[in-house]
Order: structure tokens, then sequence, then C-alpha cells
């Protein structure tokens, strides 16, 4: 109704109108969908009632005739505060800052930085985007994300060391975010790999199948030894939500094999690396 009412060059009116139904029809469709017990993918859940071991069907998106970007705009609309919504329905604020006022509003958590000195930082930041792809895979479902001032401001409180090299982990819509995080941290950018995911995912302008590995340097700081460079292409397949190829950790053991390690934002914890992070589990 809201196109029809743009291209048909109807009034202002008209087309506010159209806005509101539109921005209630979604939240009813956030409201019903939050309420129901949606299937989540994989195999069929099965349950046991009076020792029978019984599988339970649940509706897909596919099943009720919902894409999953509609799903997840929808469930953020139902979601937002009464007076936020109605900001959003009658078009005083967009949907978008609506969700920023709710996340910033939102006190946040600190975290005591790590003890010691790191010369070798391995770091995945929790990257904010404004909208999820698919709901089984939407970010905060998974984990807290933050805005990249946030994520810019908590260089300040670590123990870098002077000389010291930082890995940091970028999705290709998040890359410009990333270099403003390296130039945050006090360090320079000097070059980067390709993680080949093997599968493809989501995407808009290309169906995802990579994330870069940015390398940057503070001080004075060599690259690996000749023996243990590797190839910029780092082929493995994708696993778990946010879990990276194993072969990272291993090719930075490699090459600084005496270096203090501090992995930021970790969250499973590996055998020779001081794990930072809000949900850090023992290997």
């Amino acid at each position: 109704m809201e196109l029809f009412t743009k291209r048909q060059g109807l009034s202002q009116v008209a087309k506010d109108h159209s806005h509101s139904l539109f921005i209630q029809a979604m939240t009813g469709i956030g409201q019903t969908l939050a309420a129901m017990d949606m299937h989540k993918g994989g195999r069929p859940v099965k349950e046991t009632t009076n020792t029978v071991l019984v599988s339970v069907s649940k509706a897909t998106l596919a099943e009720i005739g919902i894409d999953a970007k509609t799903s997840a705009m929808a469930q953020q609309l139902a979601a937002l505060p009464s007076e936020q919504l109605a900001k959003v329905e009658d078009g005083t604020l967009a949907m978008a800052a609506a969700l920023r006022e709710v996340r910033n509003a939102q006190p946040k958590e600190v975290i005591t930085p790590p003890t010691g000195e790191y010369s070798v930082i391995l770091a995945d930041p929790p990257w904010r985007y404004d909208f999820a792809a698919t709901d089984s895979r939407q970010i905060e479902n998974q984990y807290p994300s933050m805005e990249n001032a946030d994520i810019c401001a908590i260089g300040k409180t670590m123990p870098f060391a002077k000389n010291s090299v930082l890995y940091l982990w970028a999705t290709a819509p998040k890359l410009l975010e990333a270099l403003a995080v390296i130039e945050a941290w006090g360090f320079k950018y000097v070059t980067n790999c390709v993680w080949d995911k093997e599968i493809i995912g989501m995407g808009y302008w290309f169906r995802g199948q990579h994330e870069l590995l940015l390398v940057a340097t503070k001080g004075t700081f060599s690259p690996p030894a000749e023996a243990a460079r590797v190839s910029s292409v780092i082929r493995s397949r994708r696993s778990a939500h946010s879990a990276k190829p194993a072969a990272v950790y291993e090719l930075i053991e490699a090459a600084y094999p005496e270096q203090p390690k501090l992995e930021m934002f970790c969250r499973m914890a590996r055998t020779g690396w001081i794990a930072w992070g809000n949900q850090v589990k023992e290997a």
C-alpha cells in the first residue's frame, strides 16, 4: 500500500496512513511470531511423554508464508517500547533509530581488563548490524553486540605491549569499522588474509562465504619467519556460529611461540592464551 501511494502520486496524508497501517501489521506479525513455538532448524525435537518418545512438530517460517527478513523486522518492531513504536508508526522516528535508542538506554556491562602485557592480540569484535539476515542466525540471539564507538574505546584500557601485532576479524560489510578500530587501538594496518568458509551464507550484494582477518602492528614488530608464513587464503568449513578455524590459532602460535597472547571477545578459552570477554567458556 505504501509503495502504491508513492507510485500513484497520492497525497502525503494517504502515504502517512499507509505507512501507519504497515507498521501496525508488522507489529502484529511480530507479536504473533514471538508467542509461537517456532521451529529452530535442524532435526525434529523429540520429547518423552509417559515413557513414549514422540516427535514434536513446530512451524517453520516457510510453512506460514513469511520470509526470514520480514520475521526479524516484525519481531524487532513488536519488542519496541510503546513510546518508540508510536513514533515509528507516525513517521517521526525511523525504525533503525528507535532500535538504537533502546540499545543505548541499556546499561553497558563493564569488563575488567586482563592483567599483564601482551604482544600478540587476536580479536573478534561483536559487530552490530541494523538487521539480521535470518532469524536462525540473528546476531543478538547469539551474543550481545556492540556499537563501534564502544569497541574503539575498549582499546584504551587493554594492556597492549609497546611493540605488538593485532589480528582482527572483520566481515566484509564491517571493513571500514574494523579499520577505525585498528586506528583507535593505536595500531597501523599492514595486510589481511581471507577465511574461505566453504559454505555460502546470506547477503544482499553477494552471498557471504568469507571473512577477513586484518593484521596491524604497533611500534616495531617483525612479521613471521619465512618458514611460518602461510597462504593468504585459509580454507576451513564453517562450524558453529562465530566459531573461528583452529588453523588461525595454529598459524599465530607457530609464528610467535614465545610471545604472550591475548584473545579479546573470546568465547572458548584456548591453552596458552589469555581469554578476555563476557562469555568465556573453558576449553
